[in-house]
């Protein structure tokens, strides 16, 4: 009885100690993973995608989180990184690609290249792209300009200094593009990185 006894403890010691070894790198395997998913620009919500996600994007119907399709996009003024002040209801007439980004985003810098081609190719009286910059979430906003240079970025980018265009809009992954048509309303919500062959196709449509 008293072996028996011994066995039982030393079982529960040995699970105690394995539990308390193996608990804190569990732990930080799963903040790890989540944290990994924030910056992949991996949806983070109950928004729809289809299965195009597997070409480093997706697209949500108008049953996902945000501004529903078919809805008015809301109005908003916002400075450039060149001081400038732009208006969103001034391009009206124009199909506007919105598209909410940050420099420490790798989808965003995979996407960014390719809004910039799509914008040499085809931004014109009819189309414009507004590149929208989540300074608030910035590392520093310093950052913002020798970005844009880099990436040789054309088309304009506004600056969302405290962050209330992003609230407005509820922008859950980045980058998040809106497709608006020439009244100002939208027409498709992009939740992860788009490419100019996507462009082409769901604006051609139109």
């Amino acid at each position: 009885m008293f072996i028996l006894k011994m066995i039982i403890l030393l079982v529960r010691r040995s699970h105690d100690l394995l539990v308390r070894k193996i608990f804190p790198f569990a732990i930080i395997a799963i903040l790890a993973i989540v944290l990994l998913l924030e910056i992949s620009g991996i949806p983070m919500n109950n928004s729809t995608i289809n299965n195009d996600a597997i070409k480093g994007y997706s697209l949500s119907d108008s049953n996902g989180a945000g501004i529903k399709e078919g809805s008015k996009a809301p109005d908003f003024s916002l400075q450039t990184i060149d001081g400038k002040k732009v208006k969103l209801s001034d391009y009206r007439g124009k199909k506007v690609v919105l598209n909410f980004w940050a420099t420490w985003c790798p989808p965003c810098k995979k996407e960014l290249p390719e809004l910039q081609e799509y914008y040499i190719e085809n931004g014109n009286d009819k189309v414009e792209i507004i590149g929208v910059n989540l300074t608030k979430i910035e590392r520093s906003e310093k950052d913002v300009d020798p970005f844009v240079e880099k990436y040789g970025l054309t088309f304009p980018v506004i600056l969302d200094k405290k962050g209330k265009v992003e609230k407005v809009y509820q922008i859950q992954s980045y980058p998040t593009s809106y497709i608006l048509d020439k009244d100002g309303n939208v027409e498709k919500v992009i939740a992860g990185a788009v490419n100019k062959e996507t462009l082409e196709n769901i604006l051609s449509l139109r």
